[in-house]
């Protein structure tokens, strides 16, 4: 299932692409599309980072000129990302901050990238915790943690609540340390509507004392 799902999305991209490829053979100016072309490319196939980069590093006296470095540094840094660059991806995304991109996806997109780096080495062994770079996973959680306690509302936050939320659970799993999500009663809400590995270590990771008064253990039990 899991491949007929990647083979449907992969078409989809591939639709994307042609349609936008008419697109800039009429209008080769169009640099939203031409940013959108590039990043769909290498979604498709990974091996056309490098003549992607350069392209877009050619462009770029265009995008300054344009006024669109936020969608240049943004775009880039999640090909960097796709590519297994995390590193160049979260100076992108930090760059991209300066040109007014949206702190708080710049902020979980970095975190990503934390989390990428920290489970590098990371197989299906018995020695995860030995494999697990333990600077990047403390950093990951830091920019989470940070970004949770300070979290604005409106719907993109909605949009993006859940992946932040699963990311961060399973950091705190990785790391042994307590959640902080637990005092906030719209967080934990939120919480019981994600997947079942997500709502375990959600109750695992908020002290025992909270766990058992509010319920949460018998929760555990019952699934």
């Amino acid at each position: 299932a899991n491949i007929a799902l990647q083979g449907q999305i992969q078409d989809m991209y591939s639709q994307a692409i042609q349609f936008m490829e008419i697109n800039l053979a009429e209008n080769p100016d169009d640099l939203d599309s031409m940013l959108l072309h590039s990043i769909l490319a290498v979604f498709v196939d990974a091996t056309a980072y490098n003549s992607v980069i350069e392209k877009l590093k050619g462009k770029l006296p265009d995008i300054e000129k344009a006024g669109k470095q936020e969608k240049y540094y943004e775009y880039t840094a999640l090909i960097e990302q796709v590519c297994g660059n995390s590193e160049k991806a979260i100076e992108g995304f930090n760059q991209a901050l300066n040109y007014g991109y949206n702190p708080t996806i710049a902020k979980l997109n970095i975190a990503s990238a934390y989390y990428s780096m920290a489970v590098k080495d990371v197989h299906n062994d018995l020695f995860v915790e030995y494999r697990l770079n333990w600077k990047y996973l403390n950093l990951c959680y830091s920019v989470l943690e940070d970004l949770l306690k300070n979290l604005p509302q409106n719907d993109l936050v909605q949009l993006i609540l859940p992946e932040m939320l699963k990311l961060y659970l399973n950091v705190c799993m990785l790391i042994q340390r307590d959640n902080t999500i637990f005092e906030d009663r719209l967080l934990v809400q939120e919480v019981f509507k994600l997947d079942y590995n997500s709502q375990c270590s959600f109750i695992l990771t908020t002290p025992n004392s909270i766990a058992e008064q509010r319920g949460y253990i018998d929760k555990l039990n019952v699934a």
